[in-house]
């Protein structure tokens, strides 16, 4: 009889259930995986931030619609952009509030609906004419060179910082104190901070802070700011300083004629090709 009721309380339990069926046993597998469901929907229900959002992205004057999950990676983002614009991935510069990077969601950097996004970047076809055309430059340059031996008072024979204006210019203020180096045969995207140790014909320190969000170029001085349109912006002129290839003189055209040409002194070489692309001339 010990034996008998040792066995007994060793039976598994059961209840029944109201319409007369017998519950699974305790820690049977049916009730663990029941648990294990009910716990896993509040995550499931956590994790389902996927409302779309829409966005605008401003790309060389062109705006670009897109709606996207706000819990969507940049990276993402960009590889629709690349189908949109011809840009690859690796070359697009995306800025919304800073720079964007690849692995951050929408929603982690506070892109809400009707946000408007910069684009900065070039098309393997625009750099390649780039090249051709720098390339069509200096042969030109040369032939000038071998058909006027020593004649720099030749009509476009003369490098900018051996014309009268911006020799005076060279020579009064020379070289800035706060100068940003320059980088020789190097091309790179446009520093997130404003772009800065140059100045202009009158020596004024510049800064120039591209506002890709507004499509505007602010050009900053201790006295005032001139806030320009991109779009308004004609012709973008550059030459290395001679003896100091690393920087430039940079001409923007900012109305129809050559005397609306604003020029900057010591601009880093790096930084040119960034500005005539961002500029869009």
């Amino acid at each position: 009889s010990e034996d008998h009721t040792t066995v007994a309380e060793m039976q598994p339990q059961t209840s029944i259930c109201a319409d007369g069926d017998e519950a699974a046993p305790e820690g049977s597998s049916a009730t663990q995986e029941a648990a294990e469901e009910a716990a896993a929907e509040p995550e499931l229900e956590a994790d389902a931030d996927s409302s779309p959002v829409s966005l605008k992205v401003i790309f060389n004057k062109r705006k670009i619609d897109l709606t996207l999950p706000v819990s969507a990676k940049v990276i993402s983002l960009k590889r629709q952009l690349q189908e949109l614009t011809g840009v690859p991935v690796d070359m697009q510069k995306l800025m919304f509030r800073g720079l964007c990077h690849d692995d951050r969601r929408l929603s982690e950097l506070g892109v809400g609906d009707g946000a408007k996004l910069m684009l900065v970047g070039s098309t393997p076809d625009s750099l390649a004419s780039v090249r051709r055309q720098d390339a069509a430059g200096e042969a030109a340059d040369a032939r000038s060179k071998a058909n006027n031996p020593g004649n720099s008072d030749g009509a476009g024979a003369v490098r900018l910082s051996q014309r009268d204006l911006h020799r005076r210019v060279l020579d009064k203020y020379g070289r800035p104190d706060d100068l940003t180096p320059g980088i020789l045969n190097a091309n790179l995207p446009l520093p997130p901070a404003p772009l800065s140790g140059m100045y202009n014909r009158q020596g004024a320190k510049v800064r120039l802070t591209f506002k890709l969000e507004i499509d505007q170029l602010w050009i900053g001085t201790k006295e005032r700011t001139n806030k320009i349109p991109m779009s308004s912006i004609k012709r973008i002129v550059s030459e290395p300083i001679e003896g100091q290839e690393a920087h430039h003189i940079v001409g923007l055209q900012l109305g129809t004629t050559e005397q609306s040409m604003y020029w900057l002194y010591w601009v880093p070489c790096q930084y040119v090709r960034a500005i005539q692309t961002t500029i869009g001339t």
